[in-house]
């Protein structure tokens, strides 16, 4: 769980620091980073400490994202509920969401 942490906070830094003409590239990585992570590192939980997890993280990266996008707090929302679903699909073995995110963000 700490390792999934350190990752994330890692993603959230460089996004931070490097809000640009980069930056779908950088919430691709981000959001690459939820994927794996959750689905390494959570598939042995059980299932209600999973959707306490991806949840937090959800709730995490809106908080965290709001102080980046201060004019425009639905974009925070909107992304932390994208990780949180993200989130919650690795850990069940699926990535719907994450594949059609990647498609239409990542390059």
């Amino acid at each position: 769980m700490k390792k999934i942490i350190k990752i994330i906070i890692l993603s959230l830094i460089t996004l931070s620091t490097s809000y640009s003409k980069d930056f779908p590239n950088d919430i691709c990585n981000f959001l690459s980073n939820v994927y794996n992570s959750c689905k390494k590192d959570l598939k042995y939980k059980n299932l209600t400490k999973r959707a306490l997890y991806c949840n937090n993280l959800s709730i995490d990266t809106v908080i965290y994202f709001n102080s980046l996008f201060q004019k425009n707090p639905l974009k925070a929302k909107n992304i932390g509920k994208i990780a949180g679903e993200i989130c919650f699909e690795a850990c069940m073995g699926e990535g719907n969401s994450f594949k059609t995110i990647k498609k239409i963000l990542c390059e």
